[in-house]
């Protein structure tokens, strides 16, 4: 019997690509399979013949990298088809003059660092502020420079800046008139401190302080479990593995550290900064918590994690030998504590010291070889390891980017690195893998930042306009890679994973830092046209104003309700540091382009009915809607106001919206200055609306420092205590002290356990407030203090408002009757003769000024 049999049907073809090196397989001897050259060709020399063939899903980011290619090269295209549609509509330049877009004439070299450029007193010393910084803009906008003049020009207050520069300044003296210091005047650094010739009493008051033993291991599940992935520097591995020789249990189950040596303190500086970002991502949503057993754990034992415990961990790093002996381990356990200083909410991260702490890092990390690749290493041959020396050099490019971008000075990292980005592998698991996802699109702002700041940095050869419309182009190009903003906020979706929602709130981060970077250059591109240069003035204040509106309504609507864009998740403190540092360069461009149009400079309304990005959708609307009868400018006073109403109110929780608060309130003395009765009209057309008014607005009276003192009475005696005479926290990076916050009521997430409404800050706080002993620092006069304490007067006689014994909610400098019945006086809190020869009393602005730029009034000078 014959069958039919075609064997090609049945023949097995092996499509597997050998995994070990060519050499070895050619040779068939056994391969390490290390890359980029394995073991055995690096011991025979034969690396140049060691390679690996490609997976076949190894072309997947050829052609990934081949789309964007084109689909910029298409976004060009249109760019140039516009651009040759505008030309053929306009005159010809013979006829005119005009100088059109192709000419070279119009794409003139650009010297930022001579013109944006600008040298202050800031806390009692020079301060450089470069081309992109806050204060450089403010100097070169007519409209800004107009507002902080008073502070631009050093001759208005009789500064005699030969002394200043012949003599030695130090800390310029305070005049005393009663004013008791905050906390004690802790002198030089733990450097030098006893405790580095006895740690064993840090490391008891430490234990005094941990938490138990099932406490301690469920926040750290909590941390790698979900807050991770918004700090992803640390190995889970290695960190348990560390912390189970570290900490050992009393029979009680009371955890107690074992410091045999003293390089262990930087693992315990990383354990307590660990617990205490673990602490502040714990669940604000009732309904979240009572399903996770790690977390109902945790809030049951009533713990306390608090800011104390970032004081204990700046003191075990200077005890750890991290200047002498630096290893991964410091840097990790630095870079954390610089992130905490930028997402905590009982402080500030625009000191002096936080740049020079991250020149610190930045130079630690060079000198471990950070800005080379681990794989060019046989020493580091760990995946685990590689990807955390990957992660971490990312992360610190990153906030130097910022940090230059913020000052306007240069980059502490040069182009000399070649440091890979970090690669998931199969074995890694799905938070790793999200996370690493993260920091490949946190390197592309990163570059794109770099670039805009290398440019704008050129003092010798100044680039040309040219060169930073191409990157911006780059810019608006990662821009439209991502999501709709409308789609990253929108939370409620019940079939999302936890890790998709925490990729949109990063995504939400880092393209409001793009449109940050868009709006700042392309601001700063308006103010270096030429007056006749009317097309490319057009085009640049469309582009900022476009970007700029964009991040200050998604600001607005998060300040209004944090939580609507939190829905199932705990990371309130991940997302509101970004936004609300944001919002503070948002209100400097806003403020400007409303009192442009309110002064016919500019068309708002054509300006605004001419945005082409997919996130302007609705904004027309939002900036028109309260009422037919108010302009632009109108509508965006308006929501300006709600933004710093909805600020006061979350002020108890944020010491960047307390900040913003006073800041505002430059802008808003101005706009009365400028337009008297332009509150009241805008009110009393609200108020003639009714209900029918869209306005969030309290019908309260627009009365600009009545929002400065509507502040909430705990959250002043919170933030009071922890900034020094000028606004400016108190933190400092090597001077921990641990008396800082005694007395100190949380205000995140004081006795928050199990008690009330969660979803529901203020009434906690309010209802913290009454237990919490705010005022319990020394007041004790002292001439030499740097801190002024909040007290009225010099008087006396008690303030009206405060009981004997207690500290006044009074904002510092003014006195109990408020600022508008003159209570205000520069002459008490000022006391340099020498330096200020005629200082003139101006209410509650000259305390915002200092509360912005630094130091005491005195020294918020331009020169």
């Amino acid at each position: 019997m014959e069958f039919d049999y075609d064997s090609s049907k049945n023949k097995k073809t092996r499509f597997r690509v050998p995994t070990v090196c060519t050499v070895c397989r050619r040779r068939k001897i056994k391969c390490d399979k290390e890359r980029p050259h394995c073991l055995s060709c690096i011991k025979n020399k034969t690396t140049h013949l060691c390679h690996y063939e490609e997976q076949p899903w190894a072309g997947d980011n050829e052609v990934q990298k081949l789309k964007d290619q084109v689909f910029q090269l298409q976004h060009q295209n249109n760019e140039l088809k516009n651009l040759l549609s505008k030309k053929s509509s306009l005159p010809s330049t013979e006829n005119t003059g005009l100088i059109l877009p192709d000419d070279p004439a119009n794409d003139p070299v650009l010297e930022l660092t001579k013109n944006f450029d600008l040298l202050m007193l800031k806390e009692n010393k020079m301060s450089h502020y470069g081309s992109s910084s806050y204060m450089a803009v403010v100097s070169q906008d007519p409209v800004l420079s107009n507002i902080f003049k008073r502070f631009l020009h050093a001759q208005n207050w009789g500064i005699n800046l030969e002394k200043y520069f012949l003599y030695d300044q130090g800390i310029l003296p305070l005049a005393d008139h009663g004013c008791g210091s905050l906390a004690p005047n802790v002198q030089g650094s733990v450097f030098e401190a006893d405790l580095n010739k006895n740690h064993e009493q840090l490391v008891q008051q430490i234990n005094e302080a941990l938490p138990e033993k099932n406490v301690l291991h469920a926040l750290i599940d909590h941390f790698f479990a979900e807050t991770y992935a918004f700090i992803p520097y640390i190995d889970e591995d290695a960190f348990r593995k560390n912390v189970e020789s570290l900490v050992s249990f009393s029979s009680k189950g009371k955890s107690v550290l074992v410091v045999t040596s003293v390089a262990q303190l930087v693992t315990v500086a990383t354990v307590l900064v660990v617990l205490r970002f673990a602490y502040l991502s714990l669940p604000m949503d009732k309904s979240h918590r009572e399903h996770n057993h790690v977390i109902t754990t945790i809030l049951e034992s009533h713990v306390q994690i608090p800011p104390s415990f970032i004081e204990f961990s700046k003191a075990c790093i200077a005890n750890a030998s991290a200047l002498r002996k630096p290893s991964l381990k410091h840097i990790q356990a630095l870079l954390l504590l610089r992130l905490y200083r930028f997402y905590a909410p009982e402080d500030g991260d625009e000191g002096t010291d936080s740049t020079i702490f991250l020149s610190l890092i930045v130079q630690m990390a060079k000198m471990h070889g950070l800005h080379r690749d681990p794989s060019r290493f046989a020493a580091v041959r760990d995946h685990a390891t590689i990807n955390i020396w990957r992660k971490i050099w990312l992360q610190i490019m990153y906030l130097d980017a910022s940090q230059a971008l913020m000052f306007g000075c240069p980059l502490l990292i040069d182009d000399e690195y070649d440091t890979e980005l970090p690669v998931a592998t199969s074995a890694d698991n799905a938070m790793e893998k999200s996370c690493i996802e993260s920091l490949v699109k946190l390197n592309e702002v990163t570059t794109i930042i770099r670039s805009l700041i290398k440019l704008s940095l050129q003092i010798r050869e100044p680039a040309k306009r040219s060169d930073y419309e191409k990157h911006l182009r780059d810019a608006e190009f990662l821009l439209q890679k991502y999501r709709p903003i409308s789609d990253l906020t929108h939370m409620a979706n019940p079939t999302e994973t936890f890790l998709s929602r925490t990729m949109k709130v990063k995504d939400i981060c880092l393209k409001l830092t793009l449109y940050n970077v868009y709006s700042v250059y392309n601001y700063i591109l308006m103010l270096t046209c030429e007056p006749t240069d009317f097309l490319a003035q057009q085009k640049y204040t469309m582009k900022a104003t476009e970007s700029c509106f964009i991040t200050f309504r998604l600001c607005h609507q998060y300040a209004q309700d944090p939580q609507r864009f939190m829905k199932g998740l705990n990371f309130e403190v991940f997302l509101s540091a970004p936004l609300f540092e944001l919002a503070k360069r948002g209100l400097q461009q806003v403020v400007s382009l409303c009192f442009r149009d309110m002064s016919g400079m500019l068309n708002l309304k054509k300006i605004v009915e001419g945005f082409t990005f997919d996130d302007s959708y609705g904004i027309v609307e939002w900036l028109t809607s309260v009422n037919d009868k108010l302009t632009i400018s109108d509508h965006g006073i308006l929501r300006l106001e709600e933004f710093i109403q909805s600020c006061s109110k979350l002020a108890n929780r944020y010491f960047v919206c307390w900040r913003l608060v006073f800041i505002n309130k430059l802008f808003e003395d101005y706009i009365e200055q400028q337009y008297p009765g332009k509150f009241e009209e805008l009110h009393q057309v609200i108020s003639s609306m009714g209900s029918k008014s869209e306005s969030t607005l309290s019908p309260a009276k627009f009365d600009a420092s009545a929002k400065a003192n509507d502040l909430n009475t705990e959250a002043n005696e919170v933030f009071q205590q922890l900034v020094d005479r000028a606004n400016v926290s108190k933190f400092d990076y090597l001077t921990p002290d641990f008396d800082r916050f005694e007395g100190f009521g949380e205000p995140f997430y004081d006795n928050f356990n199990f008690t009330g409404n969660f979803e529901s800050f203020d009434s906690l706080f309010a209802g913290a407030g009454a237990q919490s002993s705010f005022g319990s620092f020394s007041t004790n006069n002292g001439n030499n203090s740097d801190d002024v304490s909040p007290r009225t007067d010099d008087s006396d006689t008690p303030s009206k408002s405060s009981a004997p014994g207690t500290m006044s909610s009074v904002p510092l400098g003014c006195s109990s009757a408020g600022p508008l019945d003159g209570g205000f006086n520069i002459d008490k809190t000022i006391g340099t003769p020498d330096l200020l020869i005629d200082p003139q009393d101006e209410d509650l602005a000259m305390q915002v000024a200092r509360s912005m730029f630094g130091g005491s009034t005195k020294d918020v000078f331009g020169l």
